[in-house]
């Protein structure tokens, strides 16, 4: 198994020479290598030939990561692979502190150009402010004294990514 990071997502590839009743396969994460979580489940094409499989583990973390694949088959038995290790110096880009807000202003520090706007999205998806943040870096302070005390999300939009942080209004 080959494990790749990439800013939010970690992509995990492997490839089986024959798959003779194999139910599933498992993904599971751990960050000390023991207690391991499950990440997702990838179906097998079932096949006595050769296959290669993809999965995308959407986390965002800085230190090491550890994967390890459950092959559950048809009958119930289970084995595992090995554990493959991943040190992930994903040094936070992009902030937004602090998360509550006393003041009426969200700083978000963007550390490049990719991000189009901003908005801050209501528990039921209405979109309560949208800031245009095109070309800017560095500390953007967004006003938000007009909007009610309760919990938002404030997503950074981009081309090609984006960012999502809970934030509390008080």
């Amino acid at each position: 198994m080959d494990c790749n990071h990439k800013d939010t997502f970690t992509s995990l590839h492997w490839q089986t020479s024959a798959e003779l009743n194999i139910l599933l396969y498992d993904v599971a994460y751990s960050l000390n290598g023991s207690a391991f979580l499950y990440a997702g489940t990838v179906q097998p094409y079932s096949s006595c030939t050769s296959n290669q499989y993809s999965f995308l583990h959407l986390f965002n973390y800085d230190g090491t990561i550890f994967y390890r694949l459950k092959i559950i088959d048809i009958d119930g038995k289970y084995a595992y692979s090995g554990i493959k290790q991943l040190l992930v110096n994903n040094t936070i880009k992009n902030l937004i502190a602090p998360t509550v807000i006393s003041n009426g202003i969200i700083n978000v520090y963007l550390d490049k150009p990719g991000y189009r706007a901003v908005e801050v999205v209501s528990s039921n998806g209405s979109i309560m402010a949208k800031h245009n943040i095109t070309l800017q870096t560095g500390n953007i302070k967004i006003p938000v004294n007009q909007l009610a005390a309760v919990v938002y999300l404030l997503i950074c939009i981009g081309n090609t990514t984006s960012a999502v942080e809970k934030i509390i209004i008080q």
